[in-house]
């Protein structure tokens, strides 16, 4: 199993807190922490598609997954830190935005 290809407890947590009320807060804190930079990219992409869903678009624009998998180092590292970038810049999109509708 390859580091990042596979559900980890932090990507299982980011699915649960969407599930919960009152997560944008915490959501927004976990992203402003210098430890962010160390997220894998199976919970980077579970986060953009967390903020499209709140914000009924898909604020950071496309992740370069094919970038993120490169087996060379600078290449990926590049692509996540370019993908966290746009995290971050998107908290006030959602952060303070009226939830979306639910998915049933």
């Amino acid at each position: 199993m390859g580091a990042g290809l596979y559900a980890t407890p932090r990507h299982q947590l980011l699915r649960d807190a969407e599930q919960q009320e009152n997560t944008r807060p915490p959501i927004a804190a976990l992203i402003r922490d210098p430890r962010f930079d160390r997220l894998e990219w199976n919970s980077l992409d579970d986060l953009v598609w967390m903020t499209a869903r709140w914000t009924g678009q898909r604020s950071v624009g496309t992740y370069p997954e094919i970038q993120a998998r490169s087996e060379d180092p600078v290449v990926r590292d590049k692509a996540l830190a370019e993908f966290r970038r746009r995290i971050r810049s998107s908290i006030p999109l959602w952060l303070n935005s009226t939830p979306a509708p639910s998915r049933p």
